[in-house]
């Protein structure tokens, strides 16, 4: 059994790798891949509806994600999940870090034990309208 476990390790460890290759030829053709691995924060639901670079601010962004991470996220994992899939990893951390404590500020959302989670006043924005609604299908004039 025990070598059957450092079998498997041995090719999750392949597969990682031609991951990385992967992701790093996606990124120098400009591809933006927005693969969620990441099994410890289980998100509510998969994003299945796309955005172009530039639709949604960075305190949409965020809201959005948090909105589908419902158990929060840490700063640095909603940093880098709403810059891969809103902004093709183009967005400085230091124009995020701003707006989350803006949001923070507005009372939208709050640090808790699992990381930064969507409050009803976040969600209630969110109801409103004041986020661009999710698109379907993407626009094929791009």
């Amino acid at each position: 059994m025990l070598s059957q476990v450092e079998e498997v390790e041995a090719e999750l460890e392949k597969a990682r790798q031609e991951f990385a290759a992967i992701e790093s030829a996606a990124k120098t053709l400009g591809a933006n891949l927005s693969f969620d691995l990441d099994a410890e924060a289980e998100p509510r639901a998969q994003f299945s509806k796309l955005y172009k670079y530039g639709d949604v601010s960075i305190k949409q962004a965020a809201r959005l994600t948090l909105a589908e991470f419902r158990g929060g996220l840490t700063s640095h994992d909603l940093f880098s999940r709403l810059n891969r899939r809103y902004f093709e990893d183009r967005l400085e951390r230091t124009s995020f870090s701003p707006q989350l404590s803006r949001l923070k500020a507005d009372g939208e959302v709050v640090s808790e034990q699992g990381g930064w989670v969507l409050t009803e006043k976040g969600r209630e924005i969110m109801a409103q309208g004041r986020i661009l609604p999710y698109r379907d299908e993407p626009d094929m004039e791009e």
